[in-house]
């Protein structure tokens, strides 16, 4: 199934109702209609986002003022406001807010309304050929009353925004947000819905939900059993732990969430390969759609479900979950066991490794998504892998500093935070890096990099950005300490001009350009003051053994301000932290390390982040045994007790497909 969400005229959120002509940026009417040849050729669906609940009226810029080019919808400037939902208490529309796009509320039961989305849903059907639709917000809108004279109740809201979603299953098979027993009669598909509260999964705000204690929980099974036989939830992305054990415990659905250039290298690469094999060896199984038979708490956090053909424990808690026959659930992991043969969980090895596995009855290997090397035993059953080989940096203190001058400017750094980051890597004699060719020229001869554009990622090419990478999480995995004075690394990639003015494109790639940078998934807390505000800084422990005295003393001194924090980051060493998130850390990438403020730089970080260099050089901040980030999905020789034999076939994905086939 894909799911496209920025196909339709002037992009996403930009001009609701006006789906129509398809967005120009992909090709328009043509690129639409080949998109979806070509899904239909590999055996897919395509499954277009609408929204006929909000008519947009414009969208922010950078400095959240309307955008220069921001404009209502062709529809609302030339109709005005006869169509909007009127609140019953003021008779005025209500207004809404999405991510930098605002607008209103639509009254569902409004002829234009009703014209509009009829119009859209059967130009994609007949015109497209799309085989489903997602309507957005008709299982979580609230159902205000209505004061529009299109409905013959203020109460109506609710009945017609129902039919909007029942004229369009008549048509295509629907899917909504979240939902309800009405959205039950309509949709097929209800989106990150049914949810016990029992995890701290990441739902839209970034933020745990409640945690789940005591009986309160124990009501949500119903749900479980209405989508069973009515629709089925999906889970928004599998390639985070917990959104993988919750699809795998409401009924086996594999989804991959955004599909976008970081698939080509790294941790979504690695993630989406194990994953699209998961879902076929599930799919043999008959584990996805099968009937649910019963349901059950464990324990705060620890849930079991028992379907007509597998057996399902997932484990949400902190702590491991002992299973019987030997072994242990990981935190956010699950364990699933289906009549064929097929067992597939996340499971803690002898070192606190957490391993991603899946085989089938009779087979000898196993496929595995696991950071570096592993030993993990269940039971009478062993599988080992090796970490990977990688070349050690034997250059010593060679340093470099990133200095690509004002045509590619500092990012998030002051010139004056440039020339302070300079100056306290005076010591090591940095060599000044001025081109990109210089940048990417035999990176194996230093050890050090000083990024001076902070946020940003010189590339070769921006549609190739995961390649470059790669090759910098490689040099670093040998040994390699790269800085990063300000925020998050690679938020932004800068590709250099190809004519003599020497000037770079810059393009957002935000979230997937760290985590690839990182070799780990992570989510981002939102929940902020606008602005943030600078906080006290007070050092760890760690940080009190490794800086100076009269560092840590200028730090303590000063307040800063820490950015959307990572809610998750559990390998990286903080130094330095106020109330809002960790400052000054390190983040241990295989032989070598990230070294990172969370901020925007203080005056006393520049000499702090060279110290803290020092102290990893000379060994004063040990990073340890190698920390092995980056998943690798790969077969691994499955040991012990022989298992049940079974006739169910193997992958159809050859072997040699798989970049690591080989390590054991």
């Amino acid at each position: 199934m894909a799911y496209i969400t920025n196909w339709m005229f002037g992009g996403f959120n930009r001009q609701f109702p006006d789906f129509l002509p398809p967005n120009a940026a992909f090709g328009g009417e043509e690129g639409l209609r080949e998109f979806v040849r070509i899904a239909h050729e590999a055996g897919h669906w395509v499954r277009p986002y609408v929204n006929f609940t909000w008519w947009s009226e414009g969208w922010e810029g950078p400095d959240r003022r309307p955008a220069p080019d921001s404009r209502p919808a062709p529809t609302l400037e030339a109709r005005g406001e006869a169509a909007l939902t009127l609140d019953a208490a003021t008779g005025k529309p209500i207004r809404e807010y999405y991510h930098g796009a605002y607008g209103y509320t639509a009254c569902p039961g409004h002829p234009l309304v009703i014209e509009r989305a009829r119009d859209t849903r059967q130009a994609l059907a007949d015109d497209y050929g799309v085989d489903m639709f997602y309507e957005d917000q008709l299982g979580a809108r609230r159902w205000p009353l209505d004061a529009n004279p299109a409905l013959a109740s203020p109460m109506d809201f609710g009945a017609a925004l129902m039919r909007l979603g029942r004229e369009s299953a008549a048509l295509r098979p629907v899917a909504t947000e979240w939902g309800h027993d009405r959205a039950l009669e309509f949709a097929v598909t209800l989106n990150y819905w049914a949810l016990p509260p029992l995890s701290p999964i990441h739902v839209i705000t970034g933020e745990e939900q409640t945690p789940w204690n005591g009986e309160e929980g124990r009501s949500f099974p119903y749900a479980l059993y209405l989508a069973g036989g009515d629709a089925a939830p999906q889970i928004l992305d599998c390639r985070d732990p917990a959104w993988l054990a919750w699809a795998m415990l409401l009924g086996c659905r594999v989804s991959l969430g955004t599909a976008s250039l970081a698939v080509k290298e790294g941790p979504d690469r690695e993630a989406s390969l194990f994953l699209q094999l998961l879902a076929e060896a599930l799919a043999e199984a008959g584990a996805a759609g099968a009937a649910l038979r019963d349901f059950a708490y464990l324990q705060p956090r620890v849930a079991r479900a028992e379907y007509e053909n597998h057996r399902i424990i997932a484990n949400f808690s902190a702590a491991p979950w002992p299973l019987e026959d030997g072994g242990a659930i990981a935190p956010d992991g699950f364990d699933l066991r289906a009549d064929s043969g097929l067992r597939a969980g996340r499971y803690v090895g002898q070192e606190g490794e957490r391993v991603l596995a899946f085989w089938r009855a009779g087979e000898t290997q196993a496929w595995t998504l696991a950071p570096g090397g592993f030993d993990l035993r269940l039971g009478g059953l062993r599988m080992r892998a090796e970490p990977p080989s990688v070349k050690r940096n034997d250059a010593g203190r060679a340093a470099a500093l990133l200095d690509f001058g004002s045509a590619l400017g500092g990012g998030r750094l002051s010139e004056t935070d440039r020339a302070s980051l300079a100056a306290a890597f005076a010591q090591f004699r940095p060599e000044r890096i001025e081109t990109f060719d210089e940048f990417e020229a035999e990176p194996a001869k230093r050890r050090i990099l000083v990024n001076t554009h902070s946020q940003i990622l010189p590339v070769r090419a921006l549609n190739d950005w995961p390649a470059d990478v790669a090759r910098l999480r490689e040099w670093i995995e040998g040994g390699g300490v790269w800085i990063e004075a300000g925020r998050w690394p690679a938020w932004n990639a800068a590709a250099p001009g190809s004519d003599e003015s020497g000037g770079w494109t810059v393009r957002r790639i935000g979230q997937a350009g760290f985590e690839n940078f990182y070799g780990e998934r992570c989510w981002i807390s939102r929940r902020r003051e606008t602005p943030p505000q600078p906080r006290p800084l007070k050092a760890s422990a760690l940080g009190r053994r490794v800086l100076s005295a009269e560092t840590l003393a200028a730090l303590e001194s000063q307040a800063a301000i820490v950015t959307v924090p990572p809610m998750d980051f559990p390998g990286a060493l903080p130094l330095c932290a106020n109330a809002d998130g960790d400052y000054l850390m390190v983040h241990p990438l295989g032989y070598g390390a990230i070294v990172r403020l969370g901020g925007d730089p203080v005056a006393a970080a520049p000499a702090a982040l060279g110290e803290t260099v020092e102290a990893i050089l000379d060994g004063r901040l040990a990073l340890d045994s190698p920390a092995w980030r980056a998943p690798l999905c790969r077969q691994v020789s499955l040991r012990g007790r022989s298992m049940p034999r079974s006739d169910a076939k193997t992958s159809g994905l050859p072997i040699a497909d798989n970049p690591h086939d080989g390590i054991e």
